[in-house]
């Protein structure tokens, strides 16, 4: 699986969670509409960790990377 079909399934798997259809596009805004909250940007960002070695500890961490599922892999690549 490549990597955006990964976050793709990540994120449409915290939506479900939470009741949202997972039909969300790619370029949805996520965090400025309220779909995703801090909780599942925190989960999100361990996720990311484990999965693409990306490090927070090192990389300033900006919110708007995480604005949709294409700026999260944009994070990614």
């Amino acid at each position: 699986m490549d990597s955006l079909a990964s976050i793709r399934e990540f994120i449409t798997g915290l939506l479900e969670m939470k009741g949202v259809p997972s039909d969300v596009s790619d370029t949805e805004p996520l965090l400025p509409t309220g779909l995703i909250d801090s909780l599942d940007v925190v989960q999100t960002v361990l996720f990311l960790e484990q999965n693409y070695g990306v490090d927070f500890s090192v990389r300033p961490f900006n919110p708007d990377d995480f604005e949709s599922i294409e700026s999260i892999h944009r994070l990614v690549e």
